[in-house]
């Protein structure tokens, strides 16, 4: 009796309780659904007045399509083509004709740290070390040179050497609160693969300025190493550069091809693989590429909690003694194998008395961390925008008064240029 009397209890407790867990349910689930919705990108807030002041300046990259709508459906997910949306802009940011003007401008070398010039071969994201040898001085000859020998020309970071594309990135820069880079692709006609299958560390817009190339974008595979079933990989290891060389069967279905035309532009999402062809052209192809430095400067989780951590981890060195022990001497006269009792035993106990030490962090220690590491990342970030300002401030200036020298504009191009990363989009 007792046993049926709990019983009943139970239940009729449960019934009381049943409004109030429904109520608590669909709580949760509509803060879920309200937590998806208000995910922190600029499709969710209010844009700040020099926000949309830079969207007027950058949205014609993609034309038809506001600036929330391309944050919240494109960027990083999936490519876009926008026909004719640059036309009225690309016969400002750089023709044929303009290549004597950048070389006489700066001093531009191959492999250089900056104003840096490649050759590629076709089919390649390969140097021609022996059409343009280490730190050679490039010319316009040489360039031409380049381009009747069948070589796609490659300038690197034309935001700081050119002001009409420095102007276009800096507005993305501040637009996307990214650093905004740009090279310039110039190729032949008559290539069946000016550049092989490759992907980059960077969103990015490619802007056709002249002649025509085809693009081919595919999706990725598990076989290719580092890039998951998805649209993004979330490690630094980007396939098809230097010589590590793909052919087109080694990736997966084909997303996209199209002929660009002047004036087209194609947002190529970060890590998706492409390639490029001029083969039914009877003419040069010059395109610019420009990219939204995300993963290059460790703008992605990965790298930001990484560096979060790294400075926990050198105050628990200075907390907790046993983690500033040297290691010990057997350890060091050979490389181990993740095999040997050392490793297996004594190794990964430490690993693991670190990680319980981070578990045990407190919540705050562990925000002021991340932001700590993001101010850092802002720092950075509006140090290479005012070099940006400061080029093409000393840009217009000596291009209205005509006074450049070959020494002084590359004693501004060291001065201005120390910071940027190279990528090779």
């Amino acid at each position: 009796n007792r046993s049926r009397e709990m019983s009943t209890r139970r239940k009729s407790t449960i019934l009381r309780l049943l409004p109030l867990l429904l109520v608590l349910f669909q709580s949760a689930d509509c803060a879920k659904k309200r937590s998806k919705s208000t995910s922190p990108t600029l499709s969710s807030v209010q844009l700040t007045a020099d926000e949309k002041a830079q969207c007027k300046q950058v949205k014609w990259l993609f034309q038809g399509v506001s600036c929330r709508k391309f944050v919240s459906r494109y960027w990083e997910k999936r490519p876009l083509l926008s026909k004719g949306a640059g036309k009225h802009a690309v016969g400002n940011l750089f023709k044929e004709s303009d290549f004597g003007t950048l070389l006489q401008l700066w001093d531009m070398r191959s492999n250089a740290s900056h104003g840096q010039v490649l050759f590629i071969k076709p089919g390649t994201f390969l140097h021609d070390k022996e059409m343009l040898k280490q730190s050679e001085r490039v010319s316009l000859e040489s360039v031409e040179n380049a381009i009747e020998g069948r070589r796609t020309v490659v300038v690197h970071n034309l935001e700081i050497y050119w002001g009409p594309v420095s102007k276009i990135c800096l507005s993305l820069s501040k637009f996307f609160h990214l650093y905004s880079q740009a090279n310039l692709y110039w190729s032949p006609g008559g290539l069946k693969s000016s550049i092989g299958p490759h992907q980059d560390a960077q969103d990015v817009f490619i802007v056709q300025l002249s002649g025509h190339k085809t693009w081919k974008l595919f999706k990725p595979v598990d076989k290719i190493k580092g890039v998951p079933n998805g649209f993004l990989s979330p490690v630094t290891v980007h396939r098809g550069k230097g010589d590590d060389t793909l052919a087109e069967n080694d990736l997966g279905g084909k997303l996209l091809e199209t002929r660009l035309s002047p004036g087209d532009v194609l947002f190529i999402p970060r890590s998706i693989f492409h390639s490029t062809s001029t083969l039914d052209e009877t003419e040069n192809s010059l395109h610019l590429t420009i990219g939204i430095e995300t993963e290059t400067d460790g703008q992605v989780w990965s790298a930001a909690i990484t560096d979060s951590l790294n400075a926990i981890m050198k105050q628990a060195a200075l907390w907790k003694p046993e983690f500033r022990e040297a290691l010990p001497l057997k350890a060091l006269r050979k490389p181990m194998d993740s095999d040997s009792e050392f490793v297996k035993n004594v190794a990964v106990s430490q690993i693991k008395s670190m990680l319980h030490y981070l578990s045990s962090v407190p919540d705050a220690t562990l925000a002021k961390a991340f932001s700590d590491t993001l101010s850092q990342r802002h720092g950075y970030v509006e140090a290479k925008r005012e070099q940006q300002v400061r080029f093409l401030e000393n840009f217009e200036a000596r291009t209205t008064t005509g006074t450049t020298t070959v020494s002084a504009a590359r004693a501004a191009d060291d001065a201005m240029s120390s910071s940027v990363v190279h990528d090779d989009l």
